[in-house]
């Protein structure tokens, strides 16, 4: 994004409308040149509205990202991770794919403002507005072998909701395997993608995204129901940059644990935050759809099922409460 472009944004951050003239003198250009730059960050996808008499004004206020100010709120023991932030991007698990062979350390983060083409599970949109939510992705090798990061998605979950938790979201839950959910609706989710080695170690570039302010205009062409930490924010107390920090610390901090102790560290914190324990459920795997009662997950992270053949265990597949006929 050009500079003016920037600078016309941080002044309409704040969700007021500013008139054309008082921008253009403030930002010494001409009106004229005001109203293209206007037209590029609505074609951007910022809904900016224009007002006869009144000016300009964002349909919500915007927290930009920060480099400055997401390391002033990173824990010491993050090390100084590198972090790219971009305006756009079609994902940023696809943005730290792509620089993968320039020998990426440990702990590197891509974060952008916008998403064309954000990921969810299974091949799914991940709706991704620009400037309010957060889409993160975090690069780690691990000194493990693929087969033993079956259990890292449940892992990175369980510390994310930890982490919200003490910061006063309370009623957050996970859905096995990788999303977050209050009673409301789906908070965020993990995508992880993994680069593996024969015989070595193996590559992860484990994706973030949490809603933090969905536009109400985007959560309605959702087909499912959504949250936001927007209405927690007095409790919360986090902006944007600060929710981006809490992030990096979490997953720096994860990585190393479950580098060193694998899914066993987080196996017995699991039932805190079960959003499926003793519910009828359906599993979808491919063609093959298996119903059954949820019942925990066995020390690998798989899901387990209580069915008409008895107790079965999953590692992977798409599940989802069973509704009631009525």
């Amino acid at each position: 994004m050009s500079d003016s472009r920037l600078q016309i944004l941080l002044h309409l951050s704040d969700g007021k409308f500013h008139a054309g003239t008082v921008l253009a003198k403030k930002l010494g250009m001409s009106r004229a040149a005001v109203w293209k730059h206007i037209q590029h960050l609505q074609a951007d996808g910022l809904p900016i509205k224009a007002s006869r008499g009144k000016g300009y004004c964002l349909d919500y206020p915007v927290c930009l990202l920060d480099e400055a100010s997401i390391r002033q709120h990173l824990n010491q023991r993050s090390c100084e991770p590198q972090i790219r932030i971009l305006w756009q991007t079609t994902s940023t698990n696809d943005q730290l794919k792509r620089t993968v062979d320039e020998k990426l350390r440990s702990g590197v983060v891509c974060i952008a403002e916008q998403q064309t083409a954000g990921r969810g599970t299974r091949g799914r949109q991940w709706l991704s507005p620009p400037g309010v939510n957060i889409y993160l992705s975090f690069y780690w090798q691990f000194e493990r072998a693929a087969s033993e990061l079956s259990g890292l998605s449940l892992a990175v979950a369980i510390a994310l909701a930890q982490a919200l938790a003490s910061r006063g979201q309370q009623e957050i839950m996970i859905k096995w395997p990788n999303d977050l959910h209050t009673a409301k609706g789906k908070l965020g989710g993990i995508l992880i993608d993994m680069l593996a080695e024969t015989n070595g170690p193996t590559r992860a570039i484990i994706g973030v995204g949490l809603n933090m302010g969905m536009p109400a205009e985007h959560a309605a062409v959702l087909d499912q129901a959504i949250d936001d930490l927007c209405w927690q924010q007095a409790a919360l107390a986090l902006d944007r940059n600060q929710l981006a920090a809490m992030i990096i610390d979490t997953l720096y901090e994860c990585c190393e644990i479950y580098d060193a102790q694998g899914f066993l560290a987080y196996h017995k914190q699991w039932p805190r935050w079960d959003m499926l324990e003793g519910k009828a459920v359906t599993l979808q795997k491919g063609l093959t759809t298996i119903e059954g009662t949820a019942s925990g997950i066995d020390e690998t992270g798989a899901l387990l099922l209580l069915t008409a053949q008895g107790k079965t265990s999953h590692a992977s597949g798409d599940v989802s409460l069973r509704v009631k006929p009525v």
